[in-house]
């Protein structure tokens, strides 16, 4: 979910912003959920086996 909310949900935002600023915001909160969903990709693949976060990833 936050790798997609990242790639399409912020960055859709973008257009409708009035301001640079505001432009800004998204594409850093587009970032900022980017490295929070990589970040929880490792914790996992630390935690659980391969056959594990598969299954996680289906439901």
């Amino acid at each position: 979910m936050d790798t997609i909310q990242c790639t399409l949900g912020d960055i859709a935002q973008i257009p409708n912003s009035l301001t640079d600023h505001e432009q800004f915001v998204y594409a850093n909160f587009s970032f900022m959920v980017g490295v929070h969903a990589r970040s929880y990709g490792t914790i996992f693949s630390t935690l659980n086996t391969s056959d594990e976060i598969e299954e996680a990833h289906e439901w």
